[in-house]
């Protein structure tokens, strides 16, 4: 009895130290793993600088920025994607700016560098694979670029960059000093402006092919692009080769801040492009904003004259002129009463004779000064009470009215372009009349606004 009792005791103790020694093990375990987790080497970094140039052929037209002579130059800041070969990618950044520039990046010790790179740097590249990105949105308005897409070969540590398409270039002008930032956006109604292409080698060039899309995103291209001096461009790059471009449309929006945006071009047919060729920049017409929408009417520098029509015919009570070097702009002001279905007329001069002294030619519904014909662009606009249609020698006039229940504005951008006596600085006079159910013949100088001189830029 006592011998088993002894022997019970004995196999207590054995189990409990087998106990012990199975969660000592185990905790050694844990302990290890957690070790070796934390003392796992990460890769060491090393700085690496490769030299990029271009090797088109035509240098004066591949650049990813323009001076006034036309010259290639990297842009100091832009990026490229380097393939390493260990098949990852790598961005690295010029250094400097020039028609040749070494770019500075970081790679892992042991990764050597592959035989291509894009430009410019996306994270969405396929470069192993010959695939290349171009994003349908982006903001480069940081860094201004031509952003037109490169591939880079390399020969020893020199990548020697070609363009893999064409590209047009949009000029907007005559931005409103206001806005420091736009967002453009072009829209094709099926083929591919954006998204993953395919490119392929021929004739010693990466290109890709023009592809038609179902996908919504891919049919469009936008880039917020800083402004400077009123003035934004954007790059828009092109498969080469072949009238494949249709009708693209365009639309503006303008920042004066990120939170603040403001449309500017609302839905513009930009036509078709006709073929863009690899490597060239196909400039298009510019598009030249106008600045009616941001003009401050009670500035001093506004030339204004009011009036006293005088008479039981209503008429105008001010007028207002600014302009700039595309449009003259007018702001009209006449009771709301009896003016819903007017003819609006406007009334230009050199005043070479005379002055601003005038007489109403009433046979021929003109203005004369000293003599001198006056140009007149009659019944063109159709006016009511909330809204105005115009046209001036021809062409369409930007126009709105504002009806605050008292009294109508009426708001208008002239082109400059339209018409000989504005479309050079020097002083023009200029004089409107509002009318309604009655002809000029016989009419009465209270019927007009007096002819005001108005400085041209």
């Amino acid at each position: 009895m006592m011998e088993e009792r002894i022997m019970k005791k004995y196999l207590f103790i054995f189990a409990a130290l087998s106990a012990c020694l199975a969660v000592s093990c185990n905790k050694g375990i844990s302990t290890e793993e957690t070790v070796n987790n934390d003392e796992t080497p990460q890769a060491i970094m090393k700085t690496v600088t490769i030299t990029a140039t271009i090797n088109d052929g035509i240098d004066e037209l591949t650049k990813t920025s323009y001076s006034n002579t036309g010259v290639f130059s990297w842009t100091a800041g832009d990026q490229i994607t380097v393939l390493g070969d260990d098949d990852n990618l790598y961005t690295f950044t010029a250094n400097s700016t020039g028609a040749t520039s070494t770019f500075t990046g970081t790679m892992p010790d042991g990764v050597g560098l592959g035989d291509r790179a894009h430009f410019p740097a996306d994270a969405g590249h396929d470069v192993d694979g010959y695939k290349f990105c171009i994003p349908s949105s982006k903001d480069i308005s940081a860094h201004p670029s031509a952003d037109i897409p490169m591939v880079g070969v390399k020969a020893g540590t020199i990548y020697n960059f070609a363009h893999c398409c064409g590209a047009t270039q949009l000029i907007i002008d005559n931005i409103p000093s206001k806005f420091v930032k736009l967002q453009i956006s072009i829209s094709h109604p099926s083929l591919k402006l954006s998204g993953t292409f395919s490119i392929f080698k021929d004739g010693g060039y990466y290109r890709w092919n023009p592809v038609a899309t179902e996908v919504a995103a891919e049919k469009t291209f936008i880039r917020k692009v800083a402004v400077y001096d009123n003035k934004a461009s954007i790059y828009i790059p092109y498969a080469s080769e072949g009238d494949w471009w249709g009708t693209n449309t365009l639309s503006v929006i303008g920042y004066d801040s990120e939170a603040n945006p403001t449309t500017l071009v609302s839905s513009k047919d930009m036509k078709s492009i006709g073929a863009v060729e690899r490597a060239h920049i196909k400039p298009l017409k510019p598009l030249v904003l106008n600045k009616l929408a941001f003009i401050d009417w009670s500035d001093a520098g506004v030339a204004t004259s009011t009036v006293d029509p005088g008479s039981s015919k209503l008429g105008l009570s001010e007028m207002k002129i600014a302009s700039d070097n595309y449009y003259m702009y007018a702001r009209l002001k006449a009771p709301v009463a009896g003016f819903v279905g007017n003819f609006l007329d406007i009334y230009l001069s050199d005043g070479a004779v005379g002055g601003t002294h005038y007489s109403i030619a009433d046979d021929n519904h003109y203005w004369t000064t000293g003599g001198e014909t006056v140009y007149c662009e009659e019944h063109q606009g159709e006016v009511t009470s909330s809204s105005i249609a115009m046209t001036f020698n021809g062409k369409s006039v930007d126009a709105y009215a504002v009806n605050d229940g008292e009294n109508v504005y009426y708001y208008m951008a002239f082109p400059r372009s339209a018409h000989s006596l504005l479309s050079s600085a020097g002083t023009v006079y200029v004089s409107f009349m509002l009318w309604k159910d009655w002809g000029c013949n016989g009419a009465i100088p209270t019927r007009y606004t007096a002819m005001m001189a108005v400085t041209l830029p």
